[in-house]
């Protein structure tokens, strides 16, 4: 996934959005199906990965130990999976 940002100028006005998606086509249509405006009215101003840290949570003390960040999802998701079961803590991730 990845965060878009828009600067949308059309009669409302001019504002800047922004918008989760897999990529810019799929990101254009949800800020235009919101908005109810054409594409020309668009542009892009930035596109950035969004980035996963790996969280260690402890069941009883409630307590989080950071494992790693800046990771992409499918990244995150693979240190997650290498970690193995435990019923003192458990092993997720998180946008950072």
């Amino acid at each position: 996934m990845k965060t878009y940002t828009f600067k949308l100028s059309h009669d409302n006005g001019s504002f800047k959005l922004s918008t989760y998606a897999t990529d810019l086509e799929t990101a254009q249509n949800m800020v235009m199906n919101a908005e109810g405006c054409p594409l020309s009215a668009l542009k892009l101003i930035s596109e950035v990965e969004t980035l996963y840290k790996v969280v260690k949570f402890f069941r009883v003390s409630g307590r989080r130990e950071i494992l790693r960040r800046g990771l992409t999802i499918d990244e995150a998701k693979r240190v997650v999976n290498n970690y193995p079961d435990s019923n003192r803590s458990l092993v997720g991730f998180e946008k950072q």
